[in-house]
């Protein structure tokens, strides 16, 4: 039909339809394996003492959706119809920002941008994740080094490549088991 329309146009006509915006439930999925891990993983750590855990630097990614900043995700459906999941967008809409930063009892490091390792790459592999850690890791942490600090990172895919393991093995940068 090649219509044009505004938002508020759309908006309306939408909701003159019967069709009303509610704030999607957020659902967050662990698999049992995962569950047993955790919860492994904190029995083993839980009687460490402060001095253990002020040697830790801790490291994340993070992505910032830089359109519809609140976070909130609104489905359109009839007042009398439940949540459906067929009808949840989980297509992201507008563009996002991922980050990697650090922090430690010293305080916290610069987030480097993910599209800076490779230009126009805004999602973070393995080998991308270990240039980001040639460029930013030692260079503000040199405490990893002498092994004054142990590093943490968690168990995404991009943490698991093998080249990770080989650089951090290279640097004999001490990890958080």
């Amino acid at each position: 039909m090649n219509l044009k329309a505004s938002r508020e146009t759309l908006n309306r006509t939408i909701l003159n339809k019967g069709l009303k915006a509610y704030r999607a439930p957020k659902k967050f999925y662990i698999s049992p394996e995962n569950i047993e891990k955790r919860f492994s993983f904190s029995l083993q750590m839980a009687n460490k003492r402060l001095k253990y855990w002020k040697k830790v630097i801790f490291t994340d990614e993070s992505s910032f959706q830089l359109m519809n900043a609140n976070g909130r995700t609104l489905i359109r459906r009839f007042s009398n119809e439940n949540f459906e999941e067929s009808n949840f967008q989980l297509t992201s809409q507008g563009e996002t920002l991922m980050v990697w930063g650090a922090i430690s009892s010293e305080g916290v490091g610069p987030l480097a941008r993910i599209d800076t390792i490779e230009e126009n790459e805004t999602t973070l592999n393995g080998s991308r994740y270990v240039t980001l850690l040639q460029r930013y890791l030692l260079r503000n942490y040199h405490e990893l080094k002498e092994h004054k600090l142990i590093f943490q990172q968690d168990n995404a895919p991009s943490h698991r490549y093998r080249g990770v393991s080989e650089w951090l093995e290279k640097k004999e940068i001490k990890k958080l088991q």
